[in-house]
């Protein structure tokens, strides 16, 4: 194996804890407004956000039509998009994990979001530096599950996919595509999502990474 290939969101940044700091935030940017309590305005809209997946005005429309709030969504919606990801929060071990794995194979990742967002969060922490390719969904024009975006990153590196291991927390995005093209692929476990059956590795979390360098998952040529 020659390369790793990660995913940016309950992968590398914990984005449950990464959203619950930013709205804390966002209600004290918006308390003379809101009349509901800061933790019902931050548990209500985590819970319309749907681990993310969901469209984020509709889930402000949502959130502010079940908390009887008068605050236009929109200008909550503004706010997300000005100011998310600046300040992100990496699951533990992770800056020590690249770091060190990085000595030993080319690493890049692909992920879903916006791209002032996402690229936010990867400077925000610190870890652009371990990358030699990065692609956002939204500055290619196709996300995950599309195979387009695997095949650029490939093109990009250099190499094919049987050269390259996959990371990440999606059944689909993360292990079931990445296999289909010829990679292997490591899934991290999530409370969201069965465990799929064909991933080769199945970890807690991306730190754990270094305990297996040594597996024949990763000796493989």
């Amino acid at each position: 194996m020659k390369a790793i290939i990660f995913d940016l969101d309950q992968t590398l940044i914990d984005r449950t804890e990464t959203v619950r700091k930013f709205l804390n935030d966002q209600y004290i940017r918006f308390d003379t407004e809101l009349s509901c309590s800061q933790e019902s305005f931050v548990t209500t809209v985590m819970h319309n956000q749907k681990n993310g997946y969901a469209d984020k005005l509709i889930a402000y429309e949502e959130s502010m039509q079940e908390l009887t709030e008068s605050v236009e969504a929109e200008a909550l919606f503004t706010d997300f998009k000005a100011t998310y990801g600046l300040d992100g929060v990496l699951f533990p071990g992770i800056k020590e994990m690249l770091a060190q794995v990085s000595e030993h194979y080319v690493l890049a990742m692909i992920t879903n979001g916006r791209s002032k967002g996402q690229n936010a969060k990867i400077d925000s922490e610190g870890i652009r530096q371990y990358f030699q390719v990065i692609k956002v969904s939204e500055e290619e024009g196709i996300k995950k599950p599309n195979e387009e975006i695997y095949l650029r990153c490939l093109a990009d590196l250099g190499l094919s996919a049987e050269e390259c291991i996959f990371i990440g927390d999606h059944p689909q995005s993360d292990v079931a595509t990445p296999k289909k093209l010829g990679m292997k692929a490591i899934w991290i476990r999530s409370e969201h999502y069965d465990e799929p059956e064909e991933a080769d590795l199945v970890i807690d979390c991306a730190s754990d990474l270094i305990g297996h360098l040594n597996s024949e998952l990763f000796l493989q040529d």
